[in-house]
């Protein structure tokens, strides 16, 4: 979590700013009379913060459904953007990304992948990820 206050030059400009929140007294902290307006110059002060992220899960479900005319049974594709496995692409980029270059273990990929994502993989899974990722580059540089 980081605080700028107005006080150093990291302020955000407002455009860059996601929620602004006004204080304003509303009496007068020595006589508590009502206080109206708008000061032109309040102090700022900002807080950045990484959002709640959770995993999205997509549930695919293939049809397979009988003919009215003739009674044969014909059974959906899958789509063929569909990766492969159980984990989208930018699940795998991350767990590529631990793994590859931040040198992070099997185990912690596990753990960070639970705790910040609430997504569950097992030790196991992490090299099959791993080699998914390999092939997706190995096909990018060659082409």
């Amino acid at each position: 979590m980081i605080i700028r206050s107005g006080q150093d030059n990291s302020l955000k400009p407002p455009e860059e700013v996601d929620h602004i929140v006004e204080l304003r007294p509303v009496s007068c902290a020595r006589c508590g009379h009502l206080l109206e307006g708008s000061d032109p110059q309040p102090a700022r002060r900002q807080l950045s913060e990484v959002p709640p992220v959770r995993a999205e899960v997509t549930e695919y479900r293939r049809h397979a459904l009988t003919c009215l005319g003739c009674g044969a049974l014909t059974q959906a594709e899958w789509l063929a953007e569909m990766p492969e496995g159980a984990f989208g692409p930018r699940a795998q980029a991350i767990i590529g990304y631990l793994t590859g270059r931040l040198g992070t273990s099997h185990r912690d990929v596990v753990e960070v992948m639970e705790v910040l994502h609430g997504l569950e993989l097992s030790t196991g899974s992490v090299p099959a990820i791993q080699r998914q990722v390999s092939g997706a580059l190995a096909k990018e540089i060659l082409t």
